[in-house]
């Protein structure tokens, strides 16, 4: 290849660099992030409550669990019928495993 040709495509692959990469496999932790961000504005909008040991809850019974199971699994095969695999939302590859 000539020099003139190895220059120019190497210009154009650094520029546009940033758009090729994705997320990849870190795509988890990018949602991680924006979770990380609701949950600080949620406490800044709540204003951090007062919280002691005397305030605590009970552990949940294995009643509550196991409705988060059945919840869970619905939320799951809903997800994955609206999202089939493979379909990115918002950028993000596997919007199928969120639940």
């Amino acid at each position: 290849m000539p020099a003139s040709l190895t220059g120019i495509t190497s210009a154009l692959t650094w520029q546009s660099y940033p758009h090729l990469i994705g997320l990849g496999p870190l795509w988890f932790v990018a949602m991680l992030l924006v979770f990380d961000f609701g949950y600080a504005a949620w406490r800044a909008i709540i204003r951090n409550r007062a919280r002691g040991l005397a305030m605590r809850p009970a552990p949940p019974g294995y009643f509550a669990i196991g409705i988060f199971v059945l919840a869970l699994t619905l939320a799951s095969y809903l997800v994955r019928v609206a999202v089939p695999m493979g379909k990115y939302v918002l950028g993000f590859p596997t919007f199928a495993y969120l639940p």
